[in-house]
């Protein structure tokens, strides 16, 4: 199997384990503020991921890269806490859907951030185009649980956030291609580090309350923190072997799997929107595979 095949079956898995993670977030966003749950949830994964250090731990000591890995993970500590958010705002398939635009933003912002990489064929940038229309049509009108009762205007305010998600991640993914491209690290030492520079800063800045924590709750929150590890790791892997753009695309293609899981286990009716927006989601996942470069 090629390195580009490899990556896309790698952004296919974090995208089903990203729909999973979307669920036990909205979920766990139901007893929990996103500020109060930051910090325990990422000191889960530091916890997990911990006991394979000996194993593949991999980082370069020079200040530069210690400079960038922190930076990396400072961005997605904010990316983290818009993206939770989202959840505690939006109900799950708005949230995840507007999350999964950041593809269009890693596109958009290409030639700015990687001004010397090799371009993307006609073909990829379509399909990248395809999937991110494909998720927007499997938005529904709605964007919160009780939006009957709310304004237009607060809906419009709770979309900034999802939307603000995804631009944060889209932007972030050059900035970790970058690392690894330069070997300051590897996929698991980075998210290693990540998680605990992460619960480090939300523990300092937002000041959580832990009452929420009891075993009831710690039991949702490590079984999102799994399907976490499973999503990012197999996402930083496809990273460090693909086209950020392209492996992006077809990660956050996980509202196509949102909606399959929420008319099997919710018995949802699917409308021709929704319909249109999988197919358009699927066609453009297989013509970024057809189209290797």
């Amino acid at each position: 199997m090629s390195l580009f095949s490899l990556s896309i079956l790698f952004s296919l898995g974090s995208a089903f384990f990203g729909a999973l993670t979307s669920f036990l977030a909205r979920q766990i966003m139901t007893v929990v503020k996103a500020r109060d749950f930051l910090t325990i949830n990422f000191l889960l994964l530091f916890a997990t991921l911990l006991p394979f250090a000996p194993f593949g731990f991999q980082i370069s000591w020079k200040p530069g890269a210690i400079v960038f890995i922190t930076l990396a993970a400072m961005i997605d500590a904010l990316g983290n806490y818009l993206f939770f958010k989202s959840f505690e705002l939006n109900n799950v398939v708005t949230a995840s859907t507007l999350i999964g635009l950041s593809p269009m933003f890693t596109l958009l912002l290409a030639p700015i951030l990687l001004p010397h990489g090799t371009k993307l064929q006609f073909q990829q940038i379509l399909g990248v185009v395809i999937i991110v229309a494909g998720i927007t049509l499997l938005s529904p009108h709605s964007t919160h649980a009780n939006s009957i009762t709310t304004s237009v205007k607060d809906q419009l305010k709770w979309k900034i956030f999802p939307i603000s998600t995804a631009l944060v991640f889209g932007a972030n993914i050059y900035l970790i291609k970058y690392l690894f491209d330069h070997q300051y690290t590897n996929p698991y030492s980075y998210y290693l580090i990540r998680v605990l520079i992460i619960a480090l800063i939300t523990h300092l800045v937002l000041k959580p309350n832990y009452e929420w924590v009891k075993p009831k709750n710690l039991q949702i929150t490590w079984w999102r923190a799994f399907c976490v590890l499973a999503q990012w790791i197999l996402l930083l892997y496809a990273i460090a072997i693909g086209d950020p753009a392209i492996v992006k695309a077809i990660a956050d293609s996980s509202p196509l799997f949102v909606l399959l899981l929420a008319v099997l286990f919710k018995k949802e009716m699917l409308t021709r929107k929704t319909i249109l927006g999988s197919l358009l989601t699927t066609s453009g996942i297989l013509i970024i595979g057809l189209y290797p470069r």
